[in-house]
């Protein structure tokens, strides 16, 4: 619905235009973050079950959640003209989630030199 409403304003007032898509994507991440919270828990407890430890499902989450970020950010600058600063969005969402992934790729290498 917002979506619709920011089209229809976008002529006459092009910076609410921009304000009211941003403020969907808020809400949308909030009730978003709301509906995940779940499956956080369950992964969370399921982890638990099978003796896991938090560093091999942590950064996954981490991952997931950096890349609906960066989604929403690209997106906000498309919306805005700046294409050339949604690349630039998308290109350090990409560095934090392999950032985010190193303590996994760590442990994996660990394991697999004890193995040996």
């Amino acid at each position: 619905m917002a979506a619709v409403l920011a089209l229809v304003i976008k002529k006459s007032n092009p910076e609410l235009s921009l304000m009211l898509g941003i403020l969907a994507a808020i809400m949308a991440v909030y009730y978003g973050y709301r509906a995940m919270t779940p499956v956080v828990d369950m992964v969370g407890e399921l982890s638990r079950y099978a003796a896991l430890s938090s560093s091999f499902y942590s950064p996954v989450l981490k991952c997931l959640g950096i890349g609906i970020v960066t989604q929403i950010g690209a997106g906000i600058c498309k919306d805005a003209g700046q294409a050339a600063a949604a690349t630039g969005v998308e290109l350090c969402g990409t560095a934090a989630a392999v950032l985010c992934t190193l303590p996994l790729i760590r442990s994996l290498l660990s394991m697999i030199g004890a193995l040996a």
